[in-house]
């Protein structure tokens, strides 16, 4: 049982530009990511990635009447979103003792089109995430940015992952049109996931496209990344992977969670009517439902409470609160708050488990 009275499965740090300078392979330094001001705004660049603005990625706790597209970094950023000493005091303050970190702009980076370009970000960008683990390792924990075009890469990020201390990788959620994780060619990665206990994530805004060029308020009511990791989860399951990987864990990570139910219903249905239309690499040992319950964890953020009613059905086990910090949604610096008001009618030992244990587990926190 974890010491932890509350981890959040996913937040986040605002990459500070000197990374790429300090972390990146000399030979890629001249073209590694940078923080260019442009008029009333600092933005991010490099080749073929799509940034979002600056202005409203650490926007945790503004008004909504003061949230602004344009900002500058060492204005709009706080230091809490990279320093790792003040992150543990913006914690303090939320009431919160342990965080999983994600990136925010290297995010996008599954947009860049050069492999080795792409890798060396990722590698850069994994070992100051590390570093930054270390400093408070009880509380800290990091998750790798792993490529997904060429494998053999992707398992040796996901090995120096391991090494350098971190406690998880992380794949685009939507690679492209035609790619899904059930294909053979990323069995050698989910055996080293699987062989290495590295579980990884599928993190909504990781998808392997220009996004925030075409990103529009209709598309993010509809929650098109539920739909790129409900095609990628079925895949995964229909493909076989998780009867051949029976260990492998998966994180459905800022999709939230109240669409499980029902999407497993209509796998289970599919599996049971369609049995003889299709030749899935699956057995018929189990129905899909049971290997997620069994190999898939959810995190949802505190506006989403429609996972509870159904929270048998996805498993007690397999969610995980999270806060989000510092981006837009967050709860902070409220979390305490909302933790008390979402699960006020939920059980103590399930309440411990979904706010803090499972994550625990999952992630290696003390």
């Amino acid at each position: 049982m974890t010491k932890h009275q509350r981890i959040s499965a996913d937040s986040h740090v605002v990459e500070p530009p000197h990374i790429w300078a300090e972390y990146i392979a000399p030979k890629f330094r001249d073209r590694a990511p940078r923080l260019v001001r442009k008029g009333d705004t600092d933005i991010y660049e490099c080749e073929g990635a799509v940034f979002p603005p600056v202005g409203y990625v650490a926007a945790a706790g503004t008004p909504s009447e003061q949230v602004r597209r344009e900002g500058y970094f060492d204005r709009d950023i706080p230091k809490a979103a990279w320093d790792p000493d003040e992150r543990m005091k913006a914690m303090s303050r939320d009431g919160v003792d342990g965080e999983v970190l994600y990136p925010t702009l290297a995010l996008r980076m599954f947009t860049i089109s050069d492999p080795q370009l792409q890798f060396a970000c990722f590698q850069a960008y994994n070992a100051w995430i590390a570093d930054v683990c270390r400093t408070h390792p009880d509380h800290l924990k990091g998750v790798g940015i792993i490529p997904h075009g060429d494998i053999p890469l992707a398992v040796q990020g996901l090995e120096r992952a391991r090494r350098a201390g971190l406690s998880g990788g992380l794949l685009a959620i939507f690679p492209d049109e035609d790619l899904l994780y059930s294909d053979a060619r990323y069995d050698a990665l989910w055996a080293a996931a699987q062989s290495l206990d590295m579980p990884i994530s599928l993190h909504i805004g990781s998808e392997r496209r220009t996004g925030f060029a075409t990103f529009t308020l209709p598309n993010n009511l509809v929650g098109s990344g539920y739909g790129y990791v409900q095609r990628q989860l079925a895949a995964m399951v229909f493909g076989g992977v998780f009867e051949r990987f029976p260990t492998l864990k998966i994180a459905s990570v800022e999709n939230n969670a109240g669409w499980v139910p029902l999407w497993m219903n209509n796998m289970d249905h599919t599996f049971d009517r369609r049995r003889n239309l299709h030749q899935w690499q699956m057995s018929r040992e189990l129905p899909p439902s049971e290997y997620i319950r069994r190999q898939v964890w959810f995190t949802f953020l505190s506006t989403d409470d429609t996972w509870m009613a159904n929270r048998y059905r996805i498993g007690v086990d397999r969610l995980m609160w999270s806060s989000d910090y510092p981006h837009l949604e967050s709860s902070w610096p409220d979390s305490g708050a909302c933790i008390s008001k979402m699960f006020h009618s939920v059980p103590g030992e399930e309440q411990r488990k979904i706010i803090a244990g499972n994550a625990a587990a999952l992630y290696a926190f003390a």
